[in-house]
């Protein structure tokens, strides 16, 4: 695995090198610390990029799905009872509308926001 720096794409919000990175959004970083945030879905190979010339597949469904779940919480408002449980987590039903997918369960829910939780105290990326 190659020590240069590559441009991926972030899936899901997180910190690397002391910077905040949002859905969407290019950071380069080496093969080597990307390796184990793209095994995860929180990041992928760049639209239209490298995969194929790389040999990456892409994540999984279900690794896309995550991702897309950790994403929505960050845009769920806090001030919102229908955007939260009585006992502080997100509701699935508001996190299938601002994600898109059609129905979540509260198992999902629960893997996507105690990641979420993690990456807020900053225990995602390097």
């Amino acid at each position: 695995m190659s020590n240069d720096t590559r441009t991926f794409e972030v899936a899901t919000p997180l910190r690397h090198d002391g910077e905040r990175y949002g859905v969407g959004d290019p950071v380069e970083m080496t093969e080597r610390a990307a390796r184990p945030l793209l095994e995860i879905g929180a990041l992928r190979e760049p639209k239209g990029g490298a995969a194929a010339a790389s040999g990456t597949e892409e994540p999984p469904a279900e690794a896309e799905r995550h991702a897309r779940l950790v994403a929505a919480i960050a845009e769920l408002d806090p001030e919102n009872e229908a955007h939260f449980t009585k006992g502080g987590k997100p509701e699935c039903d508001a996190l299938a509308t601002v994600s898109g997918i059609e129905s979540v369960s509260a198992k999902e829910r629960d893997a996507a926001w105690a990641e979420y939780q993690e990456q807020q105290a900053g225990g995602s990326g390097e």
